[in-house]
């Protein structure tokens, strides 16, 4: 979702916690809900015959504290977001999943943000570029574009499959291609038929080109 996000056409927005992968704040308490629609759904529930346990997680479906918890910036109490008490709990896994902890992790997924950023920003055609390619082969996406005023074009394919699948980069770009990321590995090697991994994310680029 991120690479799609940060190289297809539109204004990308990203909410805090995202870029590191935090999860779903849950309440496993009625005293840890704050969102007035969670407990509404919560009251409705328990009036429909719903049991305590069977209400709350109704309500934690209906409510919005779920994307509501403190940014994780650090492993430490309540995640580094304040040194007082924070108005709602922690996300799960915060001493895992934080700033802190994946600045220090070259494969991080915020390190992987960090450079789809930095590839947005330098190359026009994540930007600017045109829909050569837009299509679906099943749970695989691919979409090719290109920028004349820069003579680039630039292949992404996005695996959400649960199995490996095969493309042809060079195919697709209509000559050379290079692979310049990936969110499953360093490199995708090879130039013809190259086989994604399960839930990868790859892009590849090709320049410079000639239009008639």
């Amino acid at each position: 979702m991120a690479t799609l996000a940060l190289t297809a056409k539109g204004v990308p927005f990203l909410y805090f916690g995202e870029e590191i992968g935090m999860r779903n704040f849950v309440a496993h308490k009625l005293e840890d809900m704050r969102d007035i629609q969670g407990l509404k759904a919560y009251e409705i529930a328990l009036q429909r015959g719903a049991t305590s346990a069977e209400a709350l997680k109704i309500a934690n479906t209906k409510g919005r504290d779920a994307s509501r918890s403190p940014m994780q910036w650090k492993a430490s109490p309540h995640g580094g977001f304040t040194s007082g008490t924070p108005w709602i709990g922690m996300g799960p896994n915060y001493q895992q999943l934080n700033v802190e902890s994946e600045c220090n992790q070259p494969n991080s997924l915020l390190h992987y943000y960090k450079k789809l950023l930095h590839l947005r920003n330098t190359q026009d055609v994540f930007q600017l570029g045109d829909y050569d390619v837009l299509e679906r082969r099943g749970n695989l996406i691919l979409y090719v574009r290109t920028l004349k005023e820069t003579n680039t074009r630039a292949l992404v394919a996005l695996n959400y499959d649960n199995q490996s699948i095969q493309i042809d980069p060079s195919e697709l770009l209509d000559g050379q291609a290079t692979n310049i990321l990936s969110s499953r590995r360093d490199i995708v090697s090879g130039t013809d038929l190259i086989t994604l991994l399960p839930n990868e994310a790859a892009i590849w680029m090709r320049a410079p080109l000639l239009f008639d």
